[in-house]
């Protein structure tokens, strides 16, 4: 899926506040991954997502070290407001990401608050105590659609929604960019896990 990333830029600096939100962590820390602790807090929050990314294939045996845990939320208003109470409890910020032309500045990322509970509003890449957290609402597929194709599985002690697991695979084997191999070769290899009959990927 394209995106204007100017437009979303746009969007997200309209909700922010006048001045820093206190409690708020560092938007350029960078804490392990513990997904078992956020998927956990997910679920104790009552919000209905689904997960997506590399995380769905770790859950299938893949071999790789996600920077963040991808996180599609069912787009209902009151699922958003439990969604934006969780960052609230989290002293979640927005990431800013260095040398991306569209990230947020750091006293941008500072001024942001889950008061606004919209999808214009929770539609980033979050620093939290236990790692990145990605809140990608329509980024990946919306949550109606996912849903339909997910499975319910046992990660990291809570249960999860998971998204298809041949889609994503599908997804990372086929990129081409220079940072990709290694995650491509161990897409490829669970893809021939989760799917024996698939056809020879053609790169694009």
């Amino acid at each position: 899926m394209t995106r204007d990333w100017a437009a979303w830029r746009q969007a997200a600096v309209s909700h922010l506040a006048p001045t820093a939100r206190p409690r708020a962590l560092a938007p350029d820390l960078r804490r392990p991954l513990d997904p078992a602790e956020l998927a956990r807090r997910l679920a104790s929050s009552g919000v209905d997502w689904v997960l997506v990314g590399s995380c769905v294939l770790v859950l299938h045996g893949a071999r790789l070290e996600p920077g963040d845990l991808d996180v599609v939320p069912d787009r209902d208003p009151a699922n958003l407001a439990r969604l934006a109470r969780l960052l609230d409890s989290l002293g979640a910020v927005p990431a800013h990401v260095p040398g991306w032309e569209h990230t947020l500045t750091v006293a941008e990322c500072r001024r942001w608050t889950p008061r606004t509970a919209a999808v214009t509003n929770l539609d980033h890449q979050f620093v939290t105590a236990h790692g990145l957290l990605d809140i990608v609402p329509l980024l990946t597929g919306a949550y109606e659609s996912l849903v339909r194709g997910s499975v319910a599985l046992d990660a990291w002690g809570t249960r999860v929604r998971a998204a298809d697991a041949v889609a994503i695979a599908t997804d990372i084997a086929t990129r081409t960019r220079a940072k990709d191999p290694a995650r491509r070769a161990e897409a490829e290899r669970i893809l021939r896990v989760v799917r024996p009959d698939a056809d020879r990927i053609q790169r694009r």
